[in-house]
């Protein structure tokens, strides 16, 4: 039976609730009917959920196959560039059970999987490395990346080659991801990227509480208009602060 994400389901529920609160207070300038405006805040809540929902279920799936662009893959592929032997053991070993170390890599069952790890694309005077190395052996080749023509004498050869998005889904799926890198990551920062880092999680409650208040406010004020807008606006923020930072979807 498929797993249900509880991760998911909570989030949606809270941009369902955000949309709902949000509706109703704007709608409730134009219609004095409390239940035609319940009513319609609701639909607009359910169409918001339903987009939510495509839109995070398309966010996850491109996090899952194209791995390769997420910055944490990137980082682990550094790491794995500047390990050494010992270091690329303690990481990668504990996913493969039963397996045994040799100069090139490790050895499992009928496959030899080979260790390339390097800034560079590993390229066809690697892969004939490889080859010469081990004859006639079936081999996966764990690398940071490869070059097309890399790739295609790799595949005369019968050689699988494991780039670095392969090995991270690997060690996610088994929890034995780095839990801290040597270098600096957050160079080179782009707008976008700080704004992520700014606008996380730990700013939804505070958003949230204070934009309901000023809406519940704005029923019994003159200046009904300013905090409605002031109130929808942060709510607004709490569930953008929500869809920016992933719930480990």
């Amino acid at each position: 039976m498929k797993k249900i994400n509880f991760a998911i389901i909570s989030d949606l529920l809270f941009f369902t609730l955000c949309a709902f609160i949000i509706c109703f207070a704007a709608i409730r300038f134009f219609i004095k009917s409390v239940v035609l405006t319940a009513i319609l805040s609701a639909a607009v809540a359910a169409c918001v959920c339903a987009l939510s929902a495509f839109i995070i279920i398309g966010k996850r799936k491109k996090l899952i196959y194209s791995t390769r662009k997420n910055g944490e893959a990137q980082r682990l592929a550094v790491h794995l560039c500047t390990r050494n032997a010992d270091s690329l053991y303690k990481l990668i070993l504990p996913a493969f059970k039963d397996a045994t170390k040799n100069e090139l890599g490790f050895t499992l069952g009928e496959f030899e999987y080979v260790f390339c790890f390097k800034p560079e694309p590993t390229d066809r005077n690697d892969v004939a490395d490889v080859i010469k190395a081990l004859p006639n052996k079936r081999i996966k080749l764990m690398c940071c990346e490869i070059t097309p023509d890399a790739a295609e004498l790799a595949k005369a050869f019968n050689i699988e080659p494991w780039q670095t998005d392969t090995l991270y889904r690997l060690l996610k799926e088994k929890g034995l991801l780095p839990t801290d890198y040597d270098f600096i990551t957050r160079s080179g920062e782009n707008l976008i990227k700080k704004l992520k880092r700014r606008f996380n999680r730990k700013l939804c409650p505070s958003l949230f509480f204070s934009g309901t208040v000023l809406l519940l406010y704005s029923l019994f004020t003159f200046y009904r208009i300013w905090y409605t807008a002031v109130g929808a606006t942060l709510i607004l923020l709490s569930a953008i602060c929500v869809f920016i930072s992933p719930n480990n979807y």
